[in-house]
């Protein structure tokens, strides 16, 4: 069994992890350090927490798909050592 299209589906995870990574600092650098507290500030305070609340699921994607696409490359990295190992315990012409 080739693992062309399995490899391809990793590729394209990891792919997704890498625009995820990417958003996040290109929403990461709209982000004002300072605290905002007073009123004349107010609209200040809900963009902040917008953002905070954007960069909450941004974090939260990028995490699940890291783990998965990991997992998934382990999974691919198995299978094939053990088809190695299973194809080198083959006799010649069996």
């Amino acid at each position: 069994m080739t693992l062309t299209p399995f490899i391809a589906i990793w590729a394209g995870m990891a792919l997704a992890v890498l625009i995820l990574a990417a958003w996040r600092q290109l929403i990461d650098l709209h982000e004002d350090d300072s605290l905002h507290l007073g009123e004349q500030q107010g609209g200040m305070v809900s963009e902040q927490a917008s953002l905070a609340r954007k960069l909450t699921v941004v974090d939260r994607w990028g995490k699940l798909l890291t783990i998965a696409t990991v997992a998934y490359g382990a999974a691919l990295a198995g299978y094939y050592l053990y088809q190695q190992w299973v194809d080198s315990g083959k006799l010649p012409g069996s």
